[in-house]
This record gives C-alpha cells, sequence and structure tokens, in this order.
C-alpha cells in the first residue's frame, strides 16, 4: 500500500506545486523560490502498524535559504521533496511532533500536511477564511480520501483543530499545541521526552479506532477528552 499512497501523493504535489488558484492572502511566486509545500508522505514501510496525519495550518514563512534553493533547483514538486530530506524533516517541529505520534502509539507512515499550502503573504497572518475553503477543497479533501480512515488526524494548534472536526466528523480528531509556540505548553504533555502517564492512559482509554470523535490534549491538567 505504502508505495501506491506515496506515489498517490506524488501527483497530488506536483498539482500543488503549480496551483493557478491565486488566493488572497498568501504568497506563491515561483520567480522569488515562493512556492506551495510541506506536503510529505513519510513512508516507514518496515512497520505495517497504523499511520497519522498531521495537519497544520499553514507553512511558516520560507527563508531565503530555502528560497534560493527552488530558484536554482527548481519549483518542482520534487525540489520540495528533496528540500525537505535534506534539511525540513530535521526541524524541531517535525522531530517534536514526531516524538508524539510514535509515543502515541502510531508506528507506521505519517502524511504531514497542511490546510492551506502556500504561506502567509503577511508575517503572521493567518490566511482569509475563503482560502482555507478553496484550499482544503483543491488538495487535502484530495489526500485524505488516499488514507485509510484508521489513521488518526493530529491537528496542530486549536485552529487547525477546530477546522478539521468540522470538516471531517467522521475521522477521529487530535489536537494538540503547537510544538515551537513561545509558551511551550506542547512540553507540558512530556517529562523528560517521556510522554506523561497523565496523558497516555486516557489517550489509551478513549483511542479504540471508532470513528467520529475529536479530543484536545488540554495541558492545563494532563487530560485528554472532549474539550
Amino acid at each position: 500500500m505504502s508505495s501506491d499512497l506515496r506515489s498517490a501523493i506524488f501527483e497530488i504535489g506536483r498539482d500543488m506545486v503549480n496551483c493557478k488558484n491565486q488566493c488572497r492572502g498568501v504568497g506563491n511566486d515561483k520567480d522569488k523560490g515562493i512556492i506551495p509545500r510541506c506536503l510529505y508522505f513519510e513512508d516507514d514501510s518496515g512497520d505495517s502498524s497504523r499511520g497519522a496525519v498531521v495537519v497544520g495550518i499553514n507553512p511558516g514563512n520560507s527563508w531565503s535559504v530555502e528560497q534560493r534553493f527552488y530558484k536554482v533547483r527548481g519549483a518542482s514538486y520534487e525540489s520540495v521533496l528533496a528540500y525537505w530530506d535534506s534539511t525540513i524533516k530535521k526541524l524541531g517541529y517535525y522531530s517534536k511532533l514526531r516524538l508524539l505520534v510514535r509515543q502515541l502509539g502510531f508506528g507506521g507512515s505519517i502524511l504531514w500536511t497542511e490546510l492551506v499550502k502556500c504561506e502567509d503573504a503577511a508575517k503572521g497572518q493567518d490566511p482569509p477564511l475563503q482560502t482555507f475553503r478553496v484550499c482544503t477543497m483543491t488538495y487535502l479533501r484530495h489526500e485524505l480520501e488516499l488514507i485509510p480512515a484508521d489513521w488518526p488526524l493530529i491537528a496542530v494548534s486549536r485552529e487547525a483543530y477546530k477546522a478539521l472536526s468540522y470538516l471531517y466528523p467522521v475521522r477521529v480528531v487530535i489536537g494538540i499545541p503547537h510544538p515551537t509556540a513561545a509558551r511551550g505548553q506542547f512540553w507540558s504533555l512530556f517529562d523528560n521526552r517521556q510522554l506523561r502517564n497523565e496523558f497516555k492512559r486516557p489517550f489509551s482509554d478513549w483511542w479504540d479506532g471508532a470513528h467520529g470523535k475529536a479530543g484536545w490534549a488540554d495541558t492545563r491538567d494532563g487530560h485528554f477528552g472532549y474539550r
């Protein structure tokens, strides 16, 4: 399944990089090396257990070195994957979330994706609602049609959690704090890089693979449930 899934996601990624939607509030300029990105299928073909989908709001603003990479290498999905493999997958955002996914018990492949595929036009300003509507219908909807129904959607931030809970009521949605937010709420789920039992045990009781559940990891008291 993994090779077929990887190929199907690759085709969506090619379409994504060549997007012609011209949405408001986001940056998409190939000449400057600013392109739609952050769609990665991390294939753990050595583990046949259940995988997960990690969904953020949209990519962070790209650095000049990344923009230069796409200008030199070419603005293509192949370039996006090459930069992921050399640089992006090692960043704190991904390594911290990968740690959480694995310690929750999901040992298979991970689909890393975003509600909106383009970065903010103005740094720190979320895209308009219509841009979310267009982009999720153009890309995310097709991505999730490929993913097994029992893979959870792990929503990064409250906004992503609310959006996915509304959009996909038959999927399991797990909401978590952003791993690189200044408040550090994400790390309150851990003790010395080990997921706290106060969070892990309730999650194990709550998770049964059934569809339609949504839960937020509340870091105020270590509780996981319908919040």
